[in-house]
């Protein structure tokens, strides 16, 4: 059974690796699971294994998202990353369309209201 200790800089490590990728969302996440589960192979078969042993078979975090980007393919992940971008301004608009109509409807519900006059303290009320 692993020490706790190394389970928690390992989780690091794979932190550390994640902040250095750009890529888009879904490629990351395989690459870092394989990666991960390269890790826990590695422990498994060895004893007594340290932080420096996987540092030296696997490399530090920067070489490995270096190596990463140079065997890549950068069209699947720039398509990837467009998509997503542009799910995300789809999104954003229609969330400002709900806002729009649910304001809409507020004042709609509000019985059609309008003040038409304010004088000090006179306050002019009409319907619509």
């Amino acid at each position: 059974m692993r020490h706790k200790t190394l389970n928690r800089e390992i989780k690091r490590y794979i932190v550390s690796v994640k902040s250095y990728l750009i890529c888009d969302w879904r490629t990351r996440q395989k690459f870092l699971k394989d990666l991960k589960n390269d890790i826990n192979d590695f422990v498994d078969e060895k004893e007594d294994v340290t932080m420096d042993d996987i540092r030296d078979r696997f490399g530090e975090p920067e070489k490995i998202s270096r190596s990463f980007l140079e065997n890549a393919d950068l069209k699947k992940i720039k398509r990837r990353m467009n998509f997503g971008r542009t799910l995300a301004v789809t999104a954003a608009i229609a969330l400002m369309i709900w806002a729009v109509g649910v304001t809409v409807a507020v004042i709609d519900s509000s019985g059609g209201y309008i003040v038409t006059e304010f004088d000090g303290e006179t306050i002019s009320v009409e319907t619509v």
